[in-house]
């Protein structure tokens, strides 16, 4: 018995490589776990910090799980070489970072650097004090780091600044 196959989905399939289908597969991860959103934010000692967002689920129209829906200013999709460094800086909007491929190291000046992967998301708010950088570190495929920058609007740049949290043990 011979299978038919619809003439769109054959030709997309003769068009992408199978290689490029897993990847995308794995692109976003076991989604029975809530995407890992981060927020980066200012706090009183000068520093940024970083904490995990607990970011809840609604249900959208034809059974999408949304979990983010918000009028948007601008959409930039950029990326970065393997090993590009940059400077201290500080989000001058309110930015939604959703990385696509590579893996970037954020230093927020503390003493820690956190691993971002593909499919997690950084809420960037913090707007004074020292900011943070990033390290692209991209080391197989097209070796480069790809994001998605949503700049949602202007940072609401609220005083006084959040309390910097405890020290850990």
């Amino acid at each position: 018995m011979r299978r038919m196959v619809p003439v769109g989905a054959a030709l997309a399939a003769s068009l992408v490589p199978p290689s490029a289908i897993a990847a995308a597969d794995n692109l976003f991860g076991d989604f029975a776990e809530p995407v890992r959103w981060y927020h980066l934010y200012s706090a009183d000692d000068g520093l940024t910090h970083v904490e995990e967002m607990a970011v809840p689920v609604s249900q959208g129209s034809y059974g999408m799980n949304v979990l983010f829906d918000r009028q948007v200013r601008r959409v930039v999709i950029a990326y970065w070489p393997d090993g590009f460094q940059s400077e201290w800086h500080y989000a001058t909007n309110t930015n939604v970072l959703l990385y696509l491929q590579g893996n970037q190291l954020i230093d927020t000046g503390d003493g820690k650097t956190y691993r971002l992967n593909p499919g997690e998301a950084v809420l960037a708010e913090n707007w004074t004090g020292k900011g943070h950088r990033f390290r692209c570190e991209a080391k197989t495929g097209r070796k480069v780091c790809l994001v998605v920058q949503i700049t949602l609007g202007d940072l609401e740049k609220t005083l006084p600044l959040r309390k910097a949290p405890a020290a850990q043990p």
